[in-house]
């Protein structure tokens, strides 16, 4: 789990290295520890992206909606580069997600496609669940219990 670890800044406590069928752990440096975003008082976003860029993975937390939804999706931009393939946006932290912020969700999703990159979620609460349920994103989005299954998925195959 040396990939899973170093991206989330954590040991593992034990088990096999990967599951049966799954792409076994590489050394995995992030290129930048942590990058802080600094964005509106309404939410927070926490970056962290691998070595090669291929994972990009994005914690936020707090309340997306129309006041914050503009800052989320510029930081959101500042991060998304060539080269990025998976980008997990763990949402464990997030509270309150309005239409205004769903908006923002599939502007991120867009931007990931036009480079052929595939958004992944984890750690939906179950009021974000329940309105990701309502808007017909649990079909169209993976999504993940938590962020180690969302960061495992992006090593397949």
């Amino acid at each position: 789990m040396a990939f899973l670890d170093k991206l989330l800044g954590k040991k593992h406590n034990g088990g096999p290295s990967a599951a049966p069928g799954m792409v076994r752990d590489t050394p995995y440096q992030p290129a930048e520890p942590e990058i802080p975003v600094e964005g509106s008082d309404a939410y927070t976003l926490r970056a962290k992206r691998g070595k090669e860029g291929a994972v990009l993975l994005l914690i936020v937390s707090g309340r997306l909606d129309a006041l914050s939804s503009p800052a989320f999706e510029a930081d959101c931009a500042r991060y998304i580069a060539p080269g990025v393939k998976h980008c997990v946006l763990d949402c464990q932290g997030l509270e309150y997600l309005s239409s205004a912020g769903l908006r923002s969700l599939m502007t991120l999703s867009m931007q990931l496609r036009s480079m052929h990159a595939v958004l992944v979620f984890s750690g939906l609460t179950e009021s974000v669940r329940g309105i990701f349920h309502s808007a017909g994103l649990l079909k169209m989005f993976p999504v993940y219990e938590t962020v180690e299954k969302a960061l495992r998925s992006t090593q397949k195959g």
